[in-house]
């Protein structure tokens, strides 16, 4: 089994303030065969009163193979991290990660849903940072319940929902979301 730990501090960006209580979340990405990646574990933590956070997670997994999302929000939903890019697998004897400080930014909570003639159906989802011209999130088999991300406001987004498993070759359109707070 491998592991990896993190640990740093949890700012607000705007102010310089520490945030206390955040919720410090990494993620599993595994990739599949002919489809969407899925998530596999989640571990999940929070920081002290002075912003102080410490996450260690195991990877039960091929190490070689997964990526893993790291990203802190406030309590209230109001605060997240700026998207990061996904971290490769932990490989046997990594040494631990200290002082990787985050810095929270103005979030917008995103909904997303979707209907067909039966009523509310699973989808697979691409939203995707239109800035930064690269996939943000990849989502597979959501649904019927709604699915909401924390995104930075005042960013623009593409989402492509689709219902087919595989990735789709063509993009037959996509659909802007304006996020706003």
């Amino acid at each position: 089994m491998y592991y990896r730990s993190r640990s740093g501090h949890i700012y607000n960006l705007e102010t310089g303030q520490p945030v206390p209580n955040a919720i410090i979340e990494v993620e599993e990405e595994i990739p599949t065969e002919g489809g969407p990646p899925t998530t596999g574990w989640t571990y999940t933590t929070t920081s002290n009163d002075t912003g102080y956070y410490e996450i260690v997670f195991n990877d039960t997994t091929d190490p070689l193979g997964s990526v893993y999302h790291i990203g802190a929000r406030n309590q209230q939903g109001t605060l997240t991290t700026p998207l990061l890019p996904p971290m490769p697998g932990p490989l046997p004897f990594e040494p631990n990660e200290t002082s990787i400080n985050m810095f929270l930014v103005e979030a917008a909570n995103l909904t997303l849903h979707a209907h067909n003639a039966s009523g509310a159906t699973t989808f697979n989802a691409e939203i995707f940072d239109r800035s930064a011209k690269m996939p943000i999130k990849v989502l597979s088999n959501v649904g019927p319940q709604n699915y909401s991300i924390l995104l930075p406001a005042g960013r623009d987004y593409d989402i492509v929902i689709y219902k087919m498993a595989p990735l789709p070759r063509h993009i037959h359109g996509t659909m802007r979301v304006e996020v706003s707070t």
